[in-house]
């Protein structure tokens, strides 16, 4: 409910007797509202003048600064009492009844004020402050107008007529107040600070970065003018200097972002930013026909060692030798071996780059063996790391202090100060995991409309992850305005980045719609499974061509079993039913009862329920001899079965 009050001294108030002893609303909620404790309150005053109406506005004065309402509307009813004539009197009541949260009362003080003292600004202006905070924003304009009549060089005035105007959407009266109040003092934070909103909304980016620019000038601690000008740098595509803007903005004040999005203006600022709501609609039931996501990324609470991205470019600058060592072991993090990682880098020395591998690997370690001792070594590398310049590494250490774990002691405070330092740094993925960190709650209250935001902003710094989980946040509708279309573009931008789970989703989705007959031809879910299996590695995508090529495919060339053949061998080797299924599917479409009812056997074997109805099925179309065949070669394939190898899951962006 608080009006917006400029970051400095208030301007001179105009002298006479209409103004003596007056408050105004705006600087009285201000003040309260920026304490970080609760004052004392005040022990009556002795030698008060009993019959003196002043002594008693005095002293309500002093009470209502002090948080005191109950006491300072007691005496300013009885310095109305003692003189029924006195303005001011009524004035600061009306000031703190608004406090109090009384908007009728207060309005019904401030009229009286004016009856009293028709040339008062100051009732007017906080008249004009209740009309415009109820939405009466035709009374409000009227009000602020008749205080600028009689105080021409109010600034503030000025400013809170803009705000007026902005919200009847009438943004050239609202541009011209904010010039003349910045004409009036140059130095006027709020008036800059308006004149850039209205710049951003209207798509002038330059102008509005300018004015942003001056308003941090007059007022360097201001944070919603270093976040506002963030939102400018967006839209006008400066990405690295909006992230540094953010963070400054966060840094000045944790809570911004929270305080902010609650405002209809900060969801107007940028191009094609998505439009906030008051809470995440609840996600419809899956019909299949849209994007299926993983929970890693709708619902991201931590950190996958293996997708943080790396640039083997940034080697180049290393010594040779410990550029052969960086590079075998960024070849084997790709695969997802941390011991290979560590082996590597045996003898690379404290570069800091090898210490964040060296840390990752650590971490990865943990999980399996010597907890304790693991994630005591992942934290000392990590801390070299990030001494040594390498933000991703101060990034993780903010995931790793926020936790409980056995070698590593919880300390919130320091992992969120390297988390938000580590996204001030612009580095795609330490603003991704920072977005992570407000999604899950790790540094106190979960917040996702600030998480969305971060990483919208990771997403358009190139990370592929943060695209994928920004898709996943529209899909759901967490922290912004729910849009499967949306979710499916940025799925798309993660896809071409290099994210083998995106292909991998991407395709799935493609060969639904293709069953459904809503697509003509599976050719995109094609082209994204065939560069997740050949680039990722992928065995699912490897076993969805064969599904498309043995049986599913209408016509040629997408039914095709020659070519379903030659996939075959890169998903059959392994342990994992659904690989199986689809083949035994394949082999059936093909008459090969035999190798079907072995691929459907071992399915069986590995969980899958719905191959029991398939092997009866087949079984009856086996003679004795086939049976026997069927059976050994199921025994002969499941006992030669390997585990699933790892994808590459980020594969860097299609040359």
């Amino acid at each position: 409910m608080w009006n917006s009050a400029k970051i400095r001294p208030q301007d001179p108030a105009p002298s006479g007797p209409a103004c003596e002893n007056c408050l105004l609303y705006g600087l009285i909620s201000r003040s309260m509202r920026e304490r970080t404790t609760s004052p004392a309150i005040l022990p009556e005053a002795t030698g008060l003048d009993p019959t003196s109406a002043s002594a008693y506005i005095i002293r309500g004065n002093a009470h209502l600064e002090a948080g005191s309402l109950d006491r300072a509307i007691a005496d300013y009813s009885r310095a109305i009492e003692l003189d029924p004539q006195s303005a001011a009197a009524y004035n600061n009541r009306g000031v703190a009844r608004a406090v109090a949260d009384e908007p009728r009362e207060a309005i019904a003080d401030y009229d009286r004020a004016i009856a009293i003292e028709p040339k008062n600004p100051f009732a007017f202006r906080n008249r004009g402050d209740i009309y415009r905070e109820r939405g009466e924003c035709e009374q409000a304009i009227a009000d602020y107008t008749r205080a600028i009549r009689l105080d021409p060089i109010c600034v503030d005035a000025y400013c809170e007529r803009a705000v007026a105007y902005q919200s009847r959407e009438e943004l050239d009266l609202a541009l011209a107040d904010y010039d003349k109040a910045a004409a009036l003092d140059p130095d006027h934070a709020i008036a800059h600070l308006g004149r850039g909103r209205i710049c951003a909304r209207r798509g002038d980016f330059v102008a509005a970065i300018a004015s942003l620019t001056r308003a941090i000038e007059a007022s360097p601690t201001l944070a919603i003018a270093y976040n506002e000008r963030g939102h400018a740098h967006l839209g006008a595509q400066n990405f690295a200097n909006a992230a540094a803007d953010y963070a400054k903005a966060i840094a000045l004040d944790p809570t911004i972002a929270q305080e902010l999005r609650a405002a209809e203006v900060s969801s107007e600022l940028r191009p094609n930013k998505p439009a906030r709501t008051p809470a995440p609609k609840k996600a419809a039931a899956h019909d299949g026909m849209t994007v299926g996501f993983y929970d890693c990324y709708a619902k991201p609470s931590g950190l996958n060692y293996w997708m943080i991205p790396f640039d083997p470019a940034a080697f180049a600058t290393r010594p040779a030798e410990l550029r052969a060592a960086l590079g075998a072991a960024f070849d084997a993090y790709r695969k997802q071996k941390p011991q290979v990682v560590l082996d590597a880098l045996a003898n690379a020395g404290t570069d800091p780059l090898v210490a964040l591998f060296r840390g990752i690997a650590s971490m990865v370690k943990s999980q399996t063996a010597d907890r304790a001792h693991n994630e005591e070594q992942a934290e000392w590398h990590l801390r070299v790391a990030g001494a040594g310049g390498e933000d991703k590494a101060n990034a993780i250490l903010g995931v790793l202090l926020a936790c409980k774990m056995e070698g590593i002691d919880q300390d919130v405070a320091e992992a969120r100060k390297l988390a938000e330092r580590a996204a001030r740094s612009n580095d795609a993925f330490a603003v991704r995991q920072l977005a992570v960190q407000t999604f899950s709650g790790a540094f106190g209250t979960a917040d996702p409309e600030r998480a969305a935001d971060l990483m919208w902003s990771a997403a358009e710094l190139g990370d592929p992850v943060a695209n994928a989980m920004l898709a996943a946040f529209f899909n759901a509708g967490t922290g912004l305005q729910q849009n499967p279309a949306k979710a499916e573009q940025y799925l798309g931008r993660a896809a071409d980045l290099g994210l083998t789970d995106a292909q991998n989703m991407l395709g799935d989705l493609a060969f639904r719609r293709y069953h459904k007959k809503l697509l003509d031809t599976p050719e995109t879910g094609v082209r994204h499974f065939e560069r997740a299996m050949n680039s990722g590695n992928s065995t699912w995508a490897a076993s969805r061509l064969v599904g498309l090529y043995g049986c599913d495919g209408r016509e040629a060339p997408w039914r095709n079993y020659r070519k379903a053949l030659d996939y075959i061998p890169c998903c059959a080797p392994y342990s994992f039913h659904g690989y199986h299924f689809t083949l035994g599917a394949v082999y059936r479409a093909h008459c090969d009862f035999v190798t079907s009812w072995a691929h459907y056997n071992i399915a069986r074997h590995l969980g899958s329920k719905d191959a029991v109805e398939r092997l009866t099925q087949i079984e009856s179309l086996l003679t004795q001899k086939e049976a026997q065949r069927a059976l050994d070669l199921s025994q002969t394939i499941e006992a030669g079965l390997k585990p699933i190898p790892p994808n590459i899951l980020l594969q860097g962006p299609a040359q």
